[in-house]
């Protein structure tokens, strides 16, 4: 199939795939998309990315709970807060981000 012209080559091609979310998280979605001049795809893409190491370990956690089942409540409580911690990383670092474009601006 022949690239479209003016296109840059891919090399790195996104996989797709559809999701099911509750309406409060696409309006969330949509409105990052707006204030980002973004697409929504691109936004959640983003995210599930930048999230791709928690979704890793939780992942791991699931198939260590499906291989001994009398760990996994120790596991989940374990895996759940690890990845409140890595959330709350990322928010500040997003925050931190937000906060010296906008030093910039003034």
């Amino acid at each position: 199939m022949a690239r479209k012209p003016g296109r840059p080559r891919n090399e790195n091609k996104k996989s797709r795939i559809q999701i099911a979310i509750e309406p409060e998280t696409r309006e969330v979605i949509e409105r990052l998309a707006v204030a980002m001049n973004s697409s929504m795809a691109a936004v959640a893409g983003s995210i599930l990315d930048d999230n791709r190491e928690e979704l890793r370990v939780t992942a791991e956690a699931m198939e260590r709970v499906l291989k001994t089942p009398t760990q996994k409540a120790k596991a989940m409580h374990l895996m759940m807060l690890e990845l409140q911690k890595r959330s709350t990383e990322e928010q500040l670092s997003f925050l931190q981000d937000i906060s010296d474009e906008a030093n910039k601006e003034e």
